[in-house]
């Protein structure tokens, strides 16, 4: 069955199964966001009563959500659990201040900041001792001092 309308002076021709897609995935999206929203206060929770490996999964899942819609609001809150966890001595460290060095880097989940950046790799130079991320520190160092004439 068929239902037509005249709308600014087109035809639109809308099927039953047309509604009932349109209905089903602005349910779909409604549910998704609903569980979204319980998972993450399930993990805040539990991040808060000292899981590490819960605020790690906190923070990538809102870095994740940040890096999606662009919302500075929830980047804070991703910074936020990754410092909890690299200013810490707890289990992923090293990822965490990795993590915190790339959001500076990239400005997506809050602004653009090299003096951050170069603080947490260097937090996680010193942590971990990793020589990757230790001459990536230094590069990077190198070139900011090089840009400034030093």
């Amino acid at each position: 069955m068929r239902g037509k309308w005249r709308n600014n002076g087109v035809n639109h021709t809308l099927t039953k199964t047309n509604k009932f897609m349109k209905n089903f995935v602005f349910c779909l999206v409604l549910c998704v966001s609903a569980f979204a929203n319980t998972q993450i206060s399930e993990l805040e929770k539990e991040c808060e009563a000292g899981n590490s490996d819960k605020c790690f999964e906190l923070a990538t899942n809102l870095e994740n959500s940040c890096d999606k819609t662009k919302n500075f609001e929830v980047g804070a809150k991703a910074i936020k659990y990754y410092e909890k966890i690299c200013n810490s001595n707890e289990a992923h460290i090293y990822t965490a201040c990795i993590r915190l060095a790339s959001i500076y880097n990239r400005g997506n989940c809050a602004q653009e900041n090299s003096p951050k950046t170069l603080k947490y790799l260097k937090l996680s130079c010193e942590k971990e001792n990793l020589t990757n991320v230790c001459a990536v520190y230094q590069r990077i160092l190198d070139t900011i001092l090089k840009s400034k004439g030093y």
